[in-house]
């Protein structure tokens, strides 16, 4: 199999991952579903990030990085 097969049929497993996941209601890998500051006087902000299998990972962010 050539590269520019591989290429192809990652492009099409990429476009059926995402047809799943919209099924099912998963959120992509790395994508922010819930962001929240913990305190509004603080700089310390909840972020839930989604890891594309139904799971997430939860962090607590300090610091102002900016939008």
């Amino acid at each position: 199999m050539s590269d520019e097969d591989r290429l192809t049929r990652l492009k099409h497993l990429h476009t059926e991952t995402e047809r799943i996941r919209r099924r099912l209601s998963i959120s992509s890998p790395n994508s922010i579903i819930f962001r929240a500051p913990i305190n509004p006087l603080d700089d310390e902000e909840v972020v839930v990030e989604a890891d594309g299998i139904g799971g997430a990972r939860l962090s607590i962010v300090e610091g102002n990085y900016g939008d």
